[in-house]
């Protein structure tokens, strides 16, 4: 055995850049939107759940189809010139944990994404979905919206199927009224930027909820100085 390993190690190579650097900025720029602007599903969404997969759970199984988004760990400079596209062009849709009863906890709920986006990712958000099971979660993503998404201009909130009757009963509607001080404060705070808002009854199954969702978002829509929906 050779005294010193050192010695018979072959000297590392330099790493080359990706021949996609060599290409002109701009013509770097019409990829990566051509890229990032084929990943939405047919209602023109990206879906942004993360998974974390049950021990037991064979690991190929259900494993996702490969993504356009890999292109971003190829390296930093193209992770830095493309993610912000990637937010930018897309409608970002944040699904509530276990949406699907997989019995897996999704990391993009709307609320754990709006604490943790990035400064940059944030900054380019423009479109975004957030489903939830609850009233009072609408008011935390608003609040963090106006907080993280200085660019947003489209927010649709949808009800969850698993969200609770009670809340569109004539005993729980109150509790839109509770929530209302505190969401008409971040209603005003999005003013200004905010060109289109949405709140969804769930679907399917949503029906009877339908009146009083529909209230309830042109009473938001009119704190953001949008016209009524016909």
């Amino acid at each position: 055995m050779p005294e010193n390993l050192a010695q018979t190690q072959a000297p590392q190579q330099p790493v080359s850049p990706p021949p996609l650097l060599a290409l002109p900025p701009e013509l770097r720029t019409r990829i990566w939107e051509y890229v990032f602007s084929s990943v939405a599903d047919e209602h023109g969404s990206v879906c942004l759940t993360r998974t974390i997969q049950p021990q037991d759970e064979d690991e190929d199984e259900d494993a996702p189809w490969p993504s356009v988004l890999v292109l971003l760990e190829t390296c930093r400079q193209i992770r830095d010139e493309a993610e912000g596209l990637f937010y930018h062009l897309n409608r970002l849709q944040l699904d509530f944990e276990d949406q699907y009863g997989s019995g897996r906890s999704s990391l993009a709920s709307p609320v754990y994404f709006l604490d943790t986006v990035s400064a940059r990712r944030g900054g380019a958000t423009r479109r975004l979905t957030c489903f939830v099971a609850d009233v009072e979660t609408i008011g935390l993503v608003l609040k963090r919206c106006r907080r993280r998404l200085p660019r947003l201009v489209d927010v649709r909130i949808q009800f969850l199927p698993t969200v609770r009757a009670y809340y569109f009963s004539a005993a729980g509607v109150g509790a839109f009224e509770r929530e209302w001080f505190f969401w008409r404060r971040d209603l005003r705070g999005l003013k200004s930027r905010i060109r289109d808002f949405r709140l969804a009854a769930p679907c399917p199954g949503g029906a009877a909820m339908r009146p009083t969702v529909e209230r309830w978002e042109a009473r938001m829509r009119a704190e953001l100085g949008l016209v009524a929906l016909g």
